[in-house]
């Protein structure tokens, strides 16, 4: 009776054992890279842009310029307006 209880545990220790190794692909596994293209995909609006050589004039020229004009000034020393703080409890 020992024996068979033991020889029934044996095979259960190795059954469990044995059962960990095993490797099933996970639903991420299936579909590696679909996030991917999918999300590429409706990033792109105009599916022959690549062909589309021409330079893009939407942009304003005083508009843009005051843009950049702003964005160079952000860089200016001494120029700290934005002030960060956080408050921790009451």
């Amino acid at each position: 009776m020992k024996v068979r209880a033991g020889i029934a545990a044996l095979i259960i220790i190795s059954f469990l054992s044995l059962s960990g190794c095993t490797q099933r692909e996970s639903r991420v596994e299936n579909f590696h890279g679909t996030s991917f293209e999918l999300a590429k995909f409706n990033q792109i609006v105009n599916l022959d842009a690549e062909n589309n050589t021409v330079a893009v004039d939407t942009l304003d020229g005083n508009a843009a310029d005051n843009l950049i004009d702003a964005y160079r000034k952000s860089f200016l020393p001494g120029k700290t307006e934005s002030k960060q703080s956080v408050v921790l409890g009451q």
